[in-house]
């Protein structure tokens, strides 16, 4: 039996109250922002650390279209942005747990985040 389930099996066994869009999904890990070391460990084509943050902050610009951006590593090191969709899911700043999309979810209602091209009421 095949243990993968395509997006109809799960609706029909599972009836999920939603259903992610695969296509929605953005995976990414181990940018080491401001890690100017990391430039020569891992070869990174990069002159300096400014060159690369900035360039890692204009791709993740061009892709994420809004999404949630869910990061750790930091261990609570990074300051929280109320204003980015955004923020720090290591088990360090939850007390050592993991969190569920609905966790997640609630946490991002608190953020005054507003979508850059959003129409403003007139």
């Amino acid at each position: 039996m095949n243990p993968y389930f395509s997006q109809r099996e799960l609706r029909k066994y599972f009836k999920p109250k939603f259903i992610i869009k695969m296509s929605n999904l953005l995976f990414t890990s181990n940018h080491h922002f401001g890690h100017k070391n990391i430039i020569n460990i891992s070869n990174r084509p990069f002159e300096n650390v400014d060159e690369m943050d900035e360039v890692m902050i204009q791709r993740w610009n061009k892709k994420h279209h809004g999404s949630y951006h869910l990061y750790g590593h930091s261990h609570g090191s990074l300051p929280d942005d109320i204003q980015a969709q955004a923020f720090d899911a290591g088990v360090d700043c939850h007390d050592f747990y993991p969190l569920s999309y609905a966790e997640v979810k609630a946490i991002m209602k608190e953020k005054k985040w507003v979508r850059p091209f959003a129409r403003k009421n007139k």
